[in-house]
């Protein structure tokens, strides 16, 4: 798992970039943070971690890669993300979590109808990512893979008259 490092002090507070934080301040002394967290070698974005294949593999094999770190091939709902997992990811071909029945719609891992807020090229099967845009091809083809899941959650108590501090993981 992750720890979140952090430092408190009257002016500063160092963190963990991997772990944005929210802070509550209590009348009696006592500050609590709560941290998203991200696995070592995944990236956080939005609430969510994203892992990046070094291997490669077709859509069912990738989606099993995913289930194994209990995540899922990436599900993209916004530009934003849209734009921060091209960022992240290098010139190689990614599967995504869509995929369609033959004559079907498009849906995500989840079982989510998708709602076409991108374009999705050709008439595959199986999304993929590439350095332009989404598109579509046979769900056997190999390729590179991107895993997303709800970043954990971290929480830790400091008080402030002392300065001692404790940490307990909330789920991985």
């Amino acid at each position: 798992g992750v720890r979140c490092g952090w430092v408190t002090g009257r002016r500063d507070s160092i963190t963990n970039p991997k772990c944005p934080k929210i802070t509550h301040h209590h009348k009696i002394g006592i500050k609590r943070t709560a941290a998203r967290c991200c696995p070592d070698g995944w990236v956080g974005y939005g609430g969510k971690c994203y892992y990046f294949s070094e291997a490669e593999g077709d859509w069912n094999n990738s989606q099993s890669n995913c289930s194994s770190f209990s995540a899922s091939l990436a599900e993209i709902d916004t530009p934003q993300e849209m734009a921060f997992i091209k960022r992240h990811k290098d010139l190689s071909e990614h599967w995504i979590g869509l995929r369609r029945e033959p004559g079907q719609v498009w849906k995500w891992t989840n079982g989510t109808e998708f709602n076409h807020w991108f374009k999705v090229r050709a008439q595959g099967e199986c999304a993929y990512l590439n350095d332009e845009a989404v598109t579509s091809s046979w769900c056997d083809t190999v390729r590179y893979w991107i895993c997303s899941k709800p970043a954990g959650l971290t929480l830790r108590e400091q008080n402030g008259a002392q300065g001692q501090a404790e940490m307990s993981e909330l789920s991985s």
